[in-house]
């Protein structure tokens, strides 16, 4: 049915399948899975109340950001940015949280630009010590 094959193509991107080749592998238009991926980021998200602090991997770089609804985010990231965006670390948390991520990976000297940091196991032990659980490297 169409619900499923929505689905499907949903499933496709978070594991990180090009939009091309989603859109080969169901018959559709790129246009299609765009139009159809922009409507579910445009979805309320499971997260209740509250603002996160949040870590993206894309690539060799981090990305520390707040939103109050991190998954959406993440697909909203998915178009901005030529490799898979993974969430590697979320936590309850403000704007003024998220200075304080951001001025602790500069000064461990790992910051690339604006709110980009290159990933290094200095970075992710960063990281751990402001609270964000992230895997090791």
């Amino acid at each position: 049915t169409k619900y499923t094959r929505n689905a499907e193509i949903c499933a496709d991107r978070d594991a990180g399948m090009s939009v091309a080749t989603i859109a080969f592998k169901h018959g559709v238009s790129r246009q299609r899975v765009h139009q159809l991926l922009m409507a579910r980021a445009a979805q309320p998200s499971r997260e209740v109340g509250g603002t996160f602090v949040y870590v993206f991997k894309c690539g060799k770089y981090l990305k520390v950001g707040v939103s109050k609804y991190p998954h959406n985010r993440q697909i909203q990231m998915q178009y901005l940015v030529p490799y898979p965006v993974k969430l590697l670390a979320v936590k309850r948390g403000s704007r003024p949280q998220e200075a304080d991520v951001h001025r602790a990976l500069e000064a461990a000297g790992t910051h690339y630009e604006r709110e980009w940091f290159i990933d290094s196991r200095t970075a992710r032990r960063v990281l751990v010590a402001q609270g964000l659980r992230v895997p090791a490297i």
